[in-house]
């Protein structure tokens, strides 16, 4: 996501330094910077150069979204696996709760007072 910001940050500098620097309209243009010449590029070296410059800035808005988009699933795994660990956290406190329970007797049976005897 960090390089995507970088490569649109560098995309808007080259084109508002090319706008400031480079005022002229003439069918040579000399790129300056900073008080330097760096190139003199005609009208279509000049049109190539925007379009690398625009698919740079496309390029930083689609690692950008895709780094978003993965931080959205890795946020939505950490939550359910938080959910998860709170319920088996949840199920072990209630599984200790019952092994520390006193044992309640069976129930003896019932005495009918009738005791079946099998023949002989």
């Amino acid at each position: 996501m960090i390089v995507g910001l970088l490569l649109i940050l560098l995309s808007v500098a080259v084109v508002v330094l090319g706008l400031v620097f480079n005022g002229t309209l003439m069918p040579e243009h000399d790129i300056m910077a900073f008080g330097h010449h760096v190139a003199t590029v005609n009208g279509a070296e000049l049109f190539f150069a925007g379009v690398v410059v625009t698919a740079v800035f496309f390029l930083g808005l689609w690692i950008m979204g895709v780094g978003a988009h993965r931080r959205h699933l890795d946020r939505k795994d950490l939550r359910s696996a938080r959910r998860d660990a709170a319920e088996a956290s949840r199920e072990r406190d209630e599984l200790a709760a019952q092994m520390k329970a006193p044992a309640v007797p069976a129930e003896p049976p019932v005495d009918t007072g009738r005791h079946h005897t099998a023949p002989r």
